[in-house]
């Protein structure tokens, strides 16, 4: 584990340059990672359950519109699970399935708890659009589009009829 560096003895959450960022590995012996508490672990399920009431609420008291639909933005696993934060060769691959699993489990449970028709999910990829692209100069493991465009079709194919769907594709 690598911490940003604490600036005036000040712990930082957030790293000042890049170089700074927390840097994990997985634990040597560990085959493969997987997320406890499936569908509440990520906390994106809590989240949008509690955020939810508060836009419900809203929409009944005619704060909001009648038809305007709940939107959560999740990264996708490629932007969450990179080499900038686990450099050592081979983890990414010990870490990204289980990651993918615990999003699909946070999905199952939202959409158990939010109607398709007020439902609005956005995927985030910044590294997904990198690779597309060629930038960020990206390990040849990482530069095949296939491994950044299967977590995004395997997740949208969770979704229930009538969820809209967005993409936030950013660099």
């Amino acid at each position: 584990l690598h911490r940003p560096p604490a600036i005036d003895g000040v712990e930082q959450l957030l790293p000042v340059r890049r170089e700074d960022s927390w840097k994990f590995r997985v634990k040597p012996g560990v085959k493969e990672v997987r997320f406890g508490l499936p569908g509440l672990r990520l906390g994106y399920a809590r989240d949008a359950t509690a955020s939810y009431f508060v836009f419900r609420t809203l929409r009944e008291k005619g704060v909001l519109p009648r038809d305007l639909r709940f939107q959560i933005s999740i990264p996708m696993v490629n932007s969450v699970v990179r080499a900038l934060y686990f450099a050592e060769p081979g983890d990414i691959d010990k870490i990204r399935p289980g990651f993918e699993e615990a999003l699909a489990a946070e999905l199952a449970v939202i959409t158990r708890r939010i109607p398709a028709e007020d439902l609005a999910i956005q995927w985030d990829c910044a590294w997904e659009t990198a690779a597309v692209y060629g930038t960020h100069g990206l390990p040849e493991s990482e530069s095949r589009i296939e491994t950044h465009t299967a977590p995004i079709k395997r997740l949208t194919a969770l979704l229930p009829d009538g969820v809209a769907l967005g993409f936030h594709f950013c660099f």
